[in-house]
């Protein structure tokens, strides 16, 4: 009687070990290195990826100062107009923007009033007669005109209801 779990078959072990060992002589054959073509191919893909991330850097930088620029404008116009509330009538009619040379030098605030009829009077305001001649409430609105890095006109507009 034969155990047949103590059994060894040989026959597929021996191939597998010699297809290894085929295999292994292989790779010593080609363990020189890479060819030329893998290595133009391989660097021609990382030149490429290399290009668009650069490119995607440069346009979040470009991106981070247009945003950057319109927050300042915003707040500019928000504290233009604020400080616009708490003034007398005469004072408000008279009021000069205020310097906006943290945007560029090309950078400027203009303030209108909207009279009666929807005619746009810019600020500030001398004649007595056209002060006299406007609603109440009277709508303020204040623009910020720029340009940002690449030399592209921007603009922010906020306005506001002040009652005499």
């Amino acid at each position: 009687m034969v155990n047949r779990s103590l059994c060894i078959r040989t026959g597929p072990t021996q191939k597998a070990i010699q297809n290894s060992t085929k295999s292994a002589h292989r790779l010593q054959v080609n363990a020189g290195g890479f060819t030329l073509i893998e290595v133009v191919v391989t660097t021609a893909i990382l030149s490429g990826v290399f290009v668009l991330l650069v490119g995607g850097l440069i346009n979040i930088a470009e991106m981070n100062g247009i945003s950057e620029d319109h927050t300042q404008a915003t707040a500019q116009l928000t504290n233009t107009l604020e400080a616009l509330r708490g003034l007398p009538l005469s004072e408000l009619l008279a009021y000069k923007p205020v310097d906006m040379s943290k945007l560029g030098a090309t950078a400027s605030m203009s303030l209108v009033c909207i009279g009666a009829s929807g005619e746009v009077i810019p600020l500030p305001i001398t004649e007595a007669k056209v002060a006299e001649s406007l609603p109440n409430p009277l709508e303020v609105r204040a623009t910020v005109l720029w340009r940002d890095m690449r030399g592209r006109p921007q603009a922010r507009t906020a306005g506001a209801m002040y009652r005499r």
